[in-house]
Order: C-alpha cells, then structure tokens, then sequence
C-alpha cells in the first residue's frame, strides 16, 4: 500500500514529501517505527507478514513496524501500526524506547534507507484481544526469547533480514529484562 511520506537528508533534515514507492525506487532517506510487545512471561509478539507484501512477504518478525507517515512523528506512527497490525491500543506512556537505527539496503531492485525508532510495550492480556490486520498479518505467536534465537539461527531465510546487531539488541534486551541466560 503506497502512503505519502516524509522524505529526509542523510543528517535526518526534513528536505520534502514523496510517495512511499518513488522513495523505493529514488534511495531516499524516510522514517519506521516498530513496537517490540512482550509479556511478563518474557516472550516476544512475533508475526508471520503476508505473502501480498510488498517487502519481505512470508517472513517472521518481531513486532509490528511501519513507515512514518507525512507530518506524523516517530511515536503517532509506532501507536497506529500497533493499531493497526495488532488491534491493541496502547498510549504514549506505554511505549518505552530502546533504539534508534539506520537501515540502508537495496532490496531486489528497491532502495530502503530509513532512519528508525524502536520501541518495547508490555502486553499481559490474552491472545484472543490481539485482532491481526489480515492484510499485513498471517498469523502471529509469542515466543521465548531462547527459543526466537535458536529458530532464527536455524532457519535465518524464514525471518526479516535485520542485521545481526539488530536481532543481538531486540533479544538481548528482551533477555536482560527477565534475567534469561545470566
């Protein structure tokens, strides 16, 4: 789905608006965010992405993320797509950030740069009040975070293509909090 967004330089400086595709196709910088929702079971929301993807169809993550949208800031983008994706509605004061990163990676003829914000919300509801957006979502799971690295490891060709420092940070953090693997 094509959404006009923000368009930034190399420093993050706002220079224009474009159509997220023409971004794609022209290399120019724009704006994600995701939402990393755990439990208090210290297991992570993973989401299998649909096959109509246009980026990525098919694959597991971590999450839900989207593009920022133009004039939306990093934590209106974050709360939607957990919305959205999700169907959870959770505040400002819910969210809590733990990175800021660069992606930079020419995909299949696609040029993705983006700055991005990742944030953590903790969800101890049920399973049955998380409401996936069948267009963006197959099907989603909780997974430990032992068991999210192994299957990872494993089978890397059926999980998003973050960068190692990536995937190191999201289960680290996750690990840290509930005291897993010290």
């Amino acid at each position: 789905m094509d959404e006009l967004i923000d368009i930034f330089d190399e420093n993050d400086n706002l220079v224009g608006r474009a159509m997220k595709s023409e971004a794609w196709v022209k290399g120019w910088w724009h704006r994600g965010a995701r939402v990393l929702i755990y439990n208090s079971r210290g297991e992570i929301f993973t989401q299998l992405r649909s096959v109509t993807k246009e980026l990525h169809p098919g694959k597991w993550d971590v999450g839900v993320a989207g593009h920022v949208g133009a004039g939306e800031s990093y934590i209106s983008a974050a709360l939607r797509e957990t919305a959205e994706e999700a169907g959870l509605n959770f505040c400002e004061n819910d969210l809590e950030l733990l990175m800021s990163d660069t992606f930079e990676k020419n995909l299949d003829g696609m040029i993705e740069k983006v700055f991005t914000r990742t944030y953590f919300a903790r969800f101890d509801g049920t399973e049955s009040e998380i409401k996936i957006q069948e267009e963006e979502v197959q099907t989603f799971k909780f997974m430990n975070a032992d068991e999210l690295e192994a299957e990872r490891k494993k089978f890397p060709e059926k999980f998003m293509p973050h960068t190692e420092k990536y995937w190191s940070e999201v289960i680290g953090s996750v690990k840290k909090r509930f005291g897993i693997g010290e």
